[in-house]
């Protein structure tokens, strides 16, 4: 393997296995639009790309999460701002802008 792959690898599954557990939130990527997480994307185009590509992806894949948790955070304070409180960002009665109408 490539010395610079396996130094890389290494240090996003060491940032996996210590420190990811520890932070206290998911990937805001993960979480609103699914698939794997950023450093497991990453990981995958170190994998699987040539080294000329590297880091172009991956600047590609961290800004599409930094405007997903962007975009988190803009919908919690409007909804706080609403009077919804922290409800996971969101309350059934303020938010058909966002997901459109619904009955509970």
């Amino acid at each position: 393997m490539n010395p610079i792959k396996f130094l890389l690898i290494s240090v996003i599954r060491f940032y996996q296995k210590f420190l990811s557990k520890h932070k206290g939130f998911t990937c805001a990527h993960l979480a609103h639009k699914g698939g794997v997480s950023c450093s497991t994307a990453v990981a995958s185009i170190i994998n699987t790309k040539p080294m000329s590509q590297w880091a172009k992806l991956s600047k590609q894949r961290l800004k599409s999460c930094r405007i997903a948790h962007e975009d988190d955070e803009k919908h919690r304070r409007r909804s706080k701002d609403r009077g919804c409180g922290d409800l996971g960002g969101c309350c059934p009665h303020h938010c058909d802008d966002v997901f459109g109408s619904f009955d509970l």
